[in-house]
């Protein structure tokens, strides 16, 4: 028996997804560009029509060994690192979808992939396969759970726990300023509350004097490898340059070793000096970057 691959087809395999994730980070004995906060977070804001065109591939015992997201005009590869031999057969899949949905507007078809910096053996792979670099990157930030200083805002802000659905309109509404344009619904932040990974505990608002809210953010806690992701990050126009942000950081990374995390990771564009200036004021330093490569197919 030989690989095999086939679409998405339901919930037993967003399982194995995630498992996959889980193994990934646990192999590498670091953060990947992709964890299951990630994923949970793609699905939940973007909806389901990037998942039911999601290719699995599984190897010969019909263990889950790799997957594409496409999104658009690009694609994210999610392989075991001792099945890098699938990933020009992964780009082969994702440049056919891509021209087969390429709007008019969009011609000539391009397609942008990703990698971590680190990975050499799969941007060599993207450049035997025709690709190029671009500028485009994001920068990964990580830091420990050691030494955490006490949140501290301003007088009349509070930082606490989003209450749920009685306060979802406001969540959304917070959301959508710090991210204007954004795509952000009370439906979508409704299927964002039951992905697998979202804990209620972990999606933090910083509360304003007036009562509305000022910024937000979500953590995703993989329990098994003991880690934490934030993502997103945002904070309205209004409150801005208030320390809050930067506060909202330390109340999570504080709550992440309450639960026996040891690292948290954020990632920002590399070419985005404000969240730059925010992430590493709070303590994270980059420990790699993810960046694009493009192919015209």
């Amino acid at each position: 028996m030989s690989d095999t691959m086939r679409i998405y087809s339901g919930e037993h395999d967003y399982a194995a997804m995630r498992r996959l994730l889980i193994g990934i980070a646990a192999a590498t004995g670091t953060t990947p560009y992709c964890t299951i906060g990630d994923l949970d977070w793609w699905r939940s804001s973007v909806g389901v029509e990037q998942l039911s065109q999601t290719p699995l591939w599984f190897d010969s015992s019909g263990i889950l060994v790799a997957f594409a997201w496409p999104a658009g005009n690009q694609v994210d590869i999610v392989c075991r690192a001792d099945r890098s031999d699938l990933v020009p057969g992964i780009l082969a899949w994702a440049e056919q979808h891509r021209r087969s949905n390429c709007p008019p507007a969009e011609q000539p078809a391009v397609l942008r992939a990703w990698s971590l910096r680190s990975d050499t053996q799969r941007l060599a792979l993207f450049a035997q396969c025709g690709y190029q670099p671009i500028d485009e990157c994001l920068a990964m930030r990580e830091r420990t759970l050691e030494d955490l200083p006490l949140p501290v805002v301003p007088p009349g802000y509070r930082i606490r726990s989003f209450a749920g659905v009685a306060e979802v309109e406001a969540r959304v509404e917070v959301h959508r300023a710090a991210f204007a344009p954004s795509r952000m619904t009370v439906a979508r932040h409704l299927a964002v509350m039951q992905a697998p990974t979202y804990t209620p505990d972990l999606d933090l608002v910083v509360e304003a004097p007036d009562g509305s809210l000022a910024a937000c953010c979500i953590i995703w806690h993989d329990v098994a490898n003991r880690f934490g992701v934030f993502e997103p990050v945002g904070c309205h126009p209004d409150h801005r340059r208030r320390g809050i942000t930067r506060a909202m950081l330390f109340d999570g990374l504080r709550r992440l070793r309450d639960r026996g995390c040891t690292r948290a990771m954020v990632a920002n564009h590399a070419n985005d000096p404000a969240s730059a200036n925010l992430y590493q004021s709070a303590g994270f330093t980059i420990h790699d970057h993810v960046c694009a490569w493009e192919r015209a197919v």
